[in-house]
């Protein structure tokens, strides 16, 4: 991993996230604080490497922007950030890393700043994505970048109505005027604004962000989730640590069994 201040790639891929805590009040997606810490952590892990695979493959750089109490965990996750690709524990490629701090009090002053600073770095193509839709894949990262090539906008619409990638070739504040963030209606008024700027744009593949439990279970019953073994692994582990009753269905198991599954309790000495 590098972190210098100059860098010598026209193209950047922001990570946006959040410290776990924070998202844990935000998004509650189990039982337990400890549980939605835990699976934020894996979830930012995931988007990570499937970002540096991307890296590898297309010249960019990744600048991480999250909450200043989140640092330490990056560095971390950096560290200890598996390859998808070549499955080696470490990164794999010479990827100019950068870890920022958000400014801003809400959403949409957060992407200004990003954005605008990320322009004003010097770089020609910018995306952006969220720690929330694991569906993102190298693939269509590379997607993105490349419709970038020709179009003057990229968006990666979300089935709630928001986008779960936005990349652009420029940007000015007048984007994302009047958005109201969190809302259904900020793809719309988004695609309004790009036509009033006369901007052209490309649509990748409609996904699903994850927002609440019932979002991850179905997540887990995808046909997704069984191409991403290791993170389905890794979440089913969590949610059965902590005596979630799943509706994931394994493959080949009868009923009963996840019946039995679901609602067999654990020795008394854990439920302490």
């Amino acid at each position: 991993m590098t972190t210098p201040d100059s860098h010598t790639s026209r193209r950047a891929l922001i990570l946006f996230t959040s410290d776990p805590v924070v998202e844990a009040r935000r998004k509650h997606l189990a039982g337990s604080p400890e549980q939605c810490r835990a699976i934020y952590r894996a979830f930012v892990k995931h988007i990570l490497g499937h970002a540096l695979v991307a890296a590898d493959r297309m010249d960019f750089d990744l600048i991480i922007v999250t909450d200043r109490s989140d640092v330490p965990n990056i560095h971390r996750t950096m560290n200890a950030c598996v390859s998808v690709d070549s499955g080696k524990t470490g990164i794999a490629s010479p990827t100019t890393v950068m870890i920022r701090e958000h400014r801003g009090t809400d959403l949409g002053a957060k992407l200004h700043h990003a954005l605008k600073d990320a322009f004003g770095q010097g770089y020609e193509q910018v995306v952006v994505i969220g720690n929330d839709c694991l569906d993102v894949t190298p693939e269509l990262l590379e997607q993105a970048f490349s419709a970038l090539e020709e179009q003057d906008a990229v968006i990666g619409p979300a089935q709630d109505g928001g986008f779960y990638l936005l990349g652009l070739t420029g940007y000015t504040a007048e984007l994302f005027e009047g958005v109201r963030w969190c809302t259904a209606s900020v793809l719309g008024r988004i695609r309004e604004n790009l036509f009033r700027q006369n901007r052209r744009h490309a649509e990748l593949p409609l996904l699903k962000d994850i927002d609440t439990p019932a979002d991850l279970l179905r997540w887990l019953q995808s046909s997704q989730a069984r191409r991403q073994r290791c993170l389905c692994m890794i979440l089913l582990s969590i949610l059965c640590l902590h005596r979630i009753a799943l509706h994931y269905r394994p493959l080949f198991s009868r009923k009963i069994q996840c019946h039995r599954r679901r609602w067999q309790l654990p020795p008394p000495s854990l439920m302490d």
